[in-house]
Parts: C-alpha cells; sequence; structure tokens
C-alpha cells in the first residue's frame, strides 16, 4: 500500500495569537454611550448581539463613544473583530 503524502499547505487561518483580548467597556450598565478601553491595535469593528445572538448593531471602531440609543434595554455581547473579522475578544454590556 503506498501513502501519498502532500507537504502544500492551502485554507484560512490566523496569523498570530489567538488569545482573545480583555476589552473593557464603559459605563458599563449604560443608557445611551459607551466606551472601549483595553484594545489592541489590530481592533476594526465591533458587533453587537442580542441574547438570542442576533446582531443589534455593527460598525468600525472609528467613533467613539458607541451610540446605543437606538436599541432596546437588555444585555448584550459585543464582539471586537480584526480587518479579517477575526474574533479578538468579547465583552458583556447591560443597555438600561
Amino acid at each position: 500500500m503506498k501513502r501519498y503524502h502532500d507537504d502544500a499547505l492551502s485554507g484560512q487561518g490566523i496569523i498570530g495569537s489567538t488569545r482573545p483580548i480583555a476589552i473593557g467597556v464603559h459605563p458599563n450598565p449604560s443608557r445611551d454611550r459607551i466606551q472601549f478601553s483595553g484594545l489592541s491595535t489590530s481592533a476594526r469593528s465591533f458587533v453587537l448581539r442580542d441574547a438570542m445572538g442576533r446582531m443589534a448593531l455593527a460598525a468600525p471602531l472609528v467613533q467613539s463613544p458607541i451610540d446605543l440609543s437606538g436599541i432596546a434595554s437588555g444585555s448584550y455581547v459585543i464582539e471586537v473583530l480584526d480587518a479579517h473579522s477575526a474574533r479578538l475578544g468579547t465583552a458583556r454590556v447591560m443597555k438600561e
């Protein structure tokens, strides 16, 4: 029986550390605006998801603070993404 081994690499991957970064969200809970702290320089955008995993808000990280006045009160998870949409870290935030 012959075995074939191909050393070629293909596919997609994340270069660098895949450990999540610690993200601070202030104030938490918030009524209308939040700010991030502890973001890496590779952070480019964020996605805000409700408790059911539905996207409530997504935007590039160019504006500060982030306006939450258009979303309903509740518990949310913020995912911070890099330029390739790879998740860098997450944080919980409460919207009052």
